[in-house]
């Protein structure tokens, strides 16, 4: 409320998908921390980019097309931070999403 008092337009982000995989299937968290965003968006009605999702099909797609061994590039020393090249791939997701959502806007 304070963003949108301000003239701001707020928009929520879900988590990134951690580096875990259930055979051979990224895992996502899309029923705990994306529903707890989505009830918020839903609560507020403000927009949200589901980087879960996003980010998720993309490292599915790296993993089925190169192997596991390309993914966990995208990831620091463990299974939730990301190296700079999956910073670099979430930026480009929210950077794209964020241009839909400003196109959305000027309609």
């Amino acid at each position: 409320m304070d963003a949108r008092e301000k003239g701001a337009v707020p928009v929520l982000i879900t988590h990134t998908p951690r580096n875990k995989f259930d055979n051979g299937i990224i895992e996502s968290n899309a029923d705990s921390f994306g529903a707890w965003t989505k009830e918020v968006v839903d609560a507020m009605g403000v927009d949200c980019i589901d980087l879960n999702t996003l980010a998720g099909q993309t490292l599915q797609q790296i993993a089925d097309d190169e192997g596991l061994k390309k993914v966990n590039a995208h990831f620091k020393r463990d299974h939730t931070h990301s190296s700079l090249l999956g910073a670099r791939l979430n930026a480009s997701i929210i950077a794209e999403e964020l241009k839909e959502i400003i196109d959305s806007l000027q309609k």
